[in-house]
């Protein structure tokens, strides 16, 4: 029991410090409601720099909270997004 109790607050820490992210879709109505600088993280699932740099960013939660209530921040894998990203009325 003290086992489940543990993992349930650990989750809920872990939860509270992630980074809201968005798509580029979002991002157009976004900035007319409400614009803030875009930090756009291009990553692959095999970089082990792209691992430990998320981590390192999502375990710091002054820097989310920052990075949340300044920025809009938008995850890209590189190499598996086939869909055309549209932006700004163009397709990419």
């Amino acid at each position: 029991m003290k086992k489940i109790t543990l993992f349930l607050m650990l989750v809920s820490c872990f939860y509270l410090s992630q980074m809201k992210t968005g798509t580029f879709s979002d991002l157009e109505v976004q900035q007319k409601e409400n614009p803030k600088p875009v930090v756009i993280h291009l990553y692959t699932d095999w970089c082990a720099v792209c691992k430990i740099e998320s981590f390192r960013m999502n375990k710091n939660k002054e820097l989310v909270d920052m990075m949340n209530d300044h920025f809009y921040f938008i995850n890209f894998e590189a190499e598996k997004t086939k869909e055309k990203i549209h932006f700004q009325n163009q397709g990419v």
